[in-house]
């Protein structure tokens, strides 16, 4: 009767140590949406759409990123780890818009004139939220009443 005990508390431990290895690779899957952190590479960047109102050039509605680093689906709020790529679309898809924001690199001012543009967060930026600012790229755009100035989180 004596060997039953040390058995069962075998199995007991056993068990205990598969439960605390699942619970963990499950929550480190649920903190990065897409995997190891696969997303966000050049060939497969976080997608960021710039929602323009109705047939405007100049007028931005909205600024919305995919499920993102942050694991928050169709957030206003961007966030990316330093050295990530992001992809930024115009919807309507083609209207050309410029990017001012310094923790990109090569940075501060992106020109997308058909509407996409991929960049790359700086792998040295300070953690951190930052702001920065969208324009339409049309000639009746006016930076002070058309800009839209969103976020945007920088982690490591």
């Amino acid at each position: 009767m004596g060997s039953l005990y040390p058995k069962l508390f075998v199995r007991r431990g056993s068990i205990l140590v598969m439960i605390v290895v699942t619970l963990t690779v499950l929550a480190s899957c649920q903190s990065t949406p897409h995997g190891l952190l696969a997303k966000g590479d050049q060939n497969d960047p976080w997608i960021v759409t710039i929602k323009f109102q109705g047939n405007s050039k100049c007028k931005i509605q909205s600024v919305t990123a995919e499920v993102n680093a942050c694991g928050l689906a169709n957030s206003a709020e961007i966030c990316v780890r330093q050295s990530k790529f992001l992809r930024w679309q115009s919807d309507p898809n083609g209207v050309g818009f410029d990017i001012y924001f310094d923790p990109i690199k090569g940075g501060p001012k992106y020109t997308a004139p058909n509407g996409k543009k991929k960049v790359q967060i700086d792998a040295n930026v300070p953690p951190g939220m930052y702001k920065y600012s969208i324009l339409g790229r049309d000639n009746a755009c006016d930076p002070d009443t058309d800009a839209l100035d969103p976020r945007i989180r920088v982690d490591k």
